[in-house]
């Protein structure tokens, strides 16, 4: 929950509605509307010939395209995917602009090399880590940060999750391989963006793929709700997997709450 609210209020931080960019936030606006406002606002086409899309942001250790900006748009796609009906001619809208910011958060996958940490886990699309590393260059032509970076993950994942359950069985083309991403991507964010204990029980959420563990971590990466999601989601398509990776990280991401 408390990272859910930390969400909402950065998607539409002060500076933004100060500014006029977005409406401000005592006018009352259905979750679509918002999304439309994010779209127009802060995200841009980067390859026309597939319609990729990122969020662009600004501002202290951001500038360009990073992976938590691109996460909060593909939470805030899946979520609207997912609470509109697809007989409703918004639900076309909303689909268009999150398999574009898909399209956007794979480019950035393609972008990432070795250097990113994850030997041994470039499982999606075959021959790509699932986790990109933190920062693009605005074009998105280039890494301008190493490793990724868990709270854009994580948010990134979930935004996934709930796009790949709202689209099913409705015939798009691109739909196994959204699935199968979502689904690679839940493995790798226990692999990569979380540290085994040494008693071998729990994991913990590292600052990212190439930082951090047991001897440093960030409270406010942890996400026990999305957690959850990753867990049920590895479930429903492999049973030991889905058991053996999401339930470690949940446990942890709940003691350290309790704590």
């Amino acid at each position: 929950m408390f990272r859910t609210v930390v969400i909402i209020l950065a998607l539409f931080p002060v500076n933004l509605i100060h500014a006029t960019y977005l409406s401000p936030i005592n006018v009352v606006l259905s979750s679509f509307q918002r999304m439309v406002q994010f779209r127009d606002t802060l995200t841009t086409v980067v390859v026309p010939l597939t319609g990729a899309r990122v969020v662009q942001s600004s501002g202290g250790a951001a500038g360009g395209v990073v992976s938590e900006g691109q996460g909060y748009g593909l939470l805030i796609g899946g979520t609207v995917v997912a609470s509109l009906n697809p007989a409703d001619p918004r639900w076309a809208v909303a689909v268009t602009f999150t398999y574009q910011l898909f399209l956007g958060w794979k480019r950035m996958c393609q972008l990432t090399n070795q250097g990113s940490c994850q030997q041994g886990g470039f499982n999606c699309g075959g021959i790509y880590p699932c986790l990109p590393n933190w920062k693009f260059d605005s074009g998105l032509t280039a890494a301008l940060g190493t490793g990724s970076a868990p709270d854009g993950d994580e948010d990134a994942i979930l935004g996934m999750i709930l796009f790949a359950q709202a689209t099913r069985s409705r015939g798009f083309p691109w739909w196994t391989e959204l699935a199968a991403w979502a689904y690679n991507s839940s493995k790798a964010f226990a692999d990569f963006d979380t540290s085994l204990s040494p008693n071998g029980k729990n994991r913990i959420v590292r600052l990212g793929s190439c930082f951090g563990g047991w001897d440093c971590s960030n409270p406010s990466y942890f996400a026990p709700g999305h957690y959850r999601v990753f867990r049920d989601y590895m479930l429903a398509y492999n049973a030991v997997e889905g058991q053996n990776e999401s339930v470690s990280v949940l446990r942890a991401g709940h003691e350290l709450v309790r704590a």
